[in-house]
């Protein structure tokens, strides 16, 4: 299981640590069963864990609900506000896999540039210099994922915006290849009650270019889209 994933799934527990807390006893009792017991309170979070692992909740801050029309989706390509209510929520953060430098030491480091806030907990990275030109390469094998994560934390994808996707270099993914994005299409209420079985082609959402890639994970630039991008759609790459 990739970093990223596991980043998903600490983001999913907390989110239902959360919401178990309006639950009735009844349910409250069967997360207690299996080891993870629900929250009362946003502040609470931090001292949340889970049975096997070594994640670190470091911080948690309720975030109030946002009425319609006062957030925007992005600031430069979306600058509209989103109609509709924006619900308060808990915002966590921490550490996955806690590590120590070389011979368990803590190292220091001067940050020279940044382009958005550096919290503590941020991971690190060696520095690559990303290309100004990348050349489109053809993907040498059909490849199906999904957006895991998106830079600044956005929820609505759009042009140009970067994305985070669950496939890598130990995948066969490369730098240039070309990742098609699409989401599974919904069957009427009509179509339901036929009782039919069929398969509904996904909706072609749009397109986008790989820029880096780790071993099982893979930056991305999205370049064309044809409705907004959200994440968990799909992303695939076409050897024809």
């Amino acid at each position: 299981m990739t970093r990223i994933q596991k980043a998903a799934i600490l983001g999913m527990a907390v989110c239902w640590a959360l919401a178990a807390a309006s639950v009735v006893y009844g349910q409250a009792s069967t997360a207690a069963a299996n080891g993870i017991a629900p929250v009362k309170a946003c502040a609470d979070v931090v001292n949340f864990k889970i049975a096997g692992t070594n994640v670190q909740i470091t911080k948690a801050e309720e975030v109030p609900a946002a009425p319609p029309g006062t957030v925007r989706a992005s600031m430069t390509l979306a600058p509209d506000m989103i109609p509709v209510a924006i619900p308060s929520y808990c915002r966590a953060n921490g550490v996955i896999d806690p590590r120590t430098g070389v011979d368990g030491k803590v190292g220091t480091a001067t940050t020279d540039a940044a382009n958005s806030e550096i919290e503590r907990g941020a991971r690190l990275l060696p520095h690559r210099s990303l290309p100004h030109e990348i050349a489109l390469k053809k993907a040498s094998a059909d490849l199906s994922g999904e957006i895991v994560a998106a830079a600044e934390n956005k929820l609505i994808l759009s042009r140009y915006d970067i994305v985070y996707v669950d496939l890598g270099a130990s995948d066969g993914l490369r730098v240039g290849n070309l990742l098609y994005l699409s989401r599974s299409r919904k069957a009427t209420e009509l179509a339901k009650r036929l009782n039919h079985p069929f398969h509904l082609p996904d909706i072609l959402l749009g397109s986008a270019v790989v820029v880096a890639t780790q071993p099982h994970t893979a930056t991305a630039l999205i370049l064309k889209v044809a409705d907004p991008v959200y994440l968990q759609d799909k992303v695939f790459t076409t050897t024809k």
